[in-house]
């Protein structure tokens, strides 16, 4: 009895090509495409052009449903390297590159614990949170957006959770208030201090902050795609490492096929001789 093994040979031998080039997809290229491009987003945007301040960086003073947030801003020189913040939840001031404008965002997450008892059946009262950003002198900007507060009348949502994870998920589903702005201000290098202010009027209570609020600053840039790849760094760093590894499977996928016809050539050369 003969066996003809040359189809199941030829299938061995492309599975064993595709599983090669997967393999030098996944290990050499995709590696190498984000080590270059990080390099190259490095270059275009240093490290310093943006700085994350942590509201526990800042001096506070809470004030019933009023908390304030100031902190001072010192002006570092291009030839030194910016040093960054500890984080250790004390008082630290911002450090900024001299002659350097720079847009501020804010994200503030935070509840709201109200000792009013009245409410809705859920104990929760609509507040209404205004957020300032001033100076000694100047208002920068305000923004008004409706939050909740939980009163002591409040049904205890957390009874029947034994678990310590769960309930903190219910507490942070229920209760937490959430603020995300951008490009709220321009600070400039002649700054010298700043201020947060958040305020809860007509009621009565306290503000809880979540050690995720904070500020960022971002540099400002003449050319606008470069504000745009600071401001979506993770949107640029996909797109960027997608076609860098685009780029390099083309020249590989090119190199391949020359080194290919090259061979070829020259071995059906050898052949003829």
């Amino acid at each position: 009895m003969k066996f003809n093994l040359t189809r199941p040979l030829q299938i061995a031998q492309w599975v064993s090509y595709i599983l090669g080039v997967g393999i030098l997809q996944i290990v050499v290229i995709l590696p190498l495409a984000v080590l270059l491009f990080h390099d190259f987003y490095t270059r275009l945007l240093p490290s310093d052009s943006s700085v994350w301040v942590p509201l526990d960086n800042f001096n506070s003073n809470a004030s019933g449903l009023n908390t304030r947030f100031k902190q001072g801003i010192v002006c570092v020189s291009p030839d030194k390297q910016l040093p960054g913040l500890k984080p250790n939840g004390l008082s630290q001031p911002i450090a900024l590159r001299c002659h350097t404008n720079y847009k501020l965002d804010m994200k503030l997450e935070f509840y709201c614990h109200s000792l009013d008892a009245i409410g809705n059946s859920k104990g929760t009262d609509l507040q209404y949170a205004v957020v300032s950003l001033s100076d000694d002198s100047n208002l920068f900007y305000r923004y008004r957006q409706p939050v909740i507060c939980r009163n002591q009348g409040a049904t205890n949502v957390l009874e029947g959770n034994n678990h310590a994870k769960s309930r903190m998920e219910v507490l942070r589903n229920e209760w937490l208030n959430s603020l995300s702005l951008e490009d709220i201000a321009d600070i400039s290098p002649q700054l010298e201090n700043i201020e947060i202010s958040i305020d809860l009027p007509n009621s009565n209570g306290e503000i809880l902050l979540e050690p995720t609020s904070g500020i960022l600053l971002r540099r400002s840039f003449e050319q606008g795609l470069r504000n745009w790849m600071l401001r979506r760094w993770r949107t640029t760093y996909i797109i960027g490492t997608a076609v860098f590894y685009i780029s390099l499977s083309f020249i590989f996928v090119i190199t391949c096929m020359a080194t290919f016809l090259i061979f070829t050539k020259v071995y059906g050369k050898h052949q003829k001789q």
